[in-house]
């Protein structure tokens, strides 16, 4: 058998220092990725459990005036869907003015390149 030479040698103990770093930076990556997922659902357990705050507490209405709110938001709702269709036709028509002008501009130049 040969003897490996001195610079084989060196060369083998570097790679093998390169890969052993490389491993031990990956298992504290692993380390911080548990540590952040068990903060996580740490947060998460104390938010479930947290009680309702005054920000998040919602007054209760009457019937009436959610009845009341509620034909009004029906209303403007059926007004603003007949605004937009009132305006999508405006579009399309309008896109096939643009269509119809272009048309025709192309007609006319191939009219006259063909004299």
């Amino acid at each position: 058998m040969a003897k490996a030479s001195k610079s084989e040698v060196s060369s083998d103990e570097a790679y093998s220092s390169e890969e052993e770093a490389q491993v031990n930076d990956q298992v504290n990556v692993e380390e911080d990725d548990d540590k952040e997922l068990q903060a996580v659902a740490r947060s998460a357990d104390s938010d479930e459990e947290a009680p309702a705050s005054d920000d998040e507490v919602v007054p209760v209405e009457d019937d009436a005036d959610e009845d009341e709110a509620d034909n009004k938001k029906a209303e403007i709702s059926k007004r603003e869907k007949a605004r937009l269709r009132e305006m999508q036709k405006l579009k399309k028509k309008k896109i096939q003015d643009i269509l119809d002008a272009q048309n025709a501009s192309i007609d006319a130049d191939m009219k006259n390149k063909g004299k």
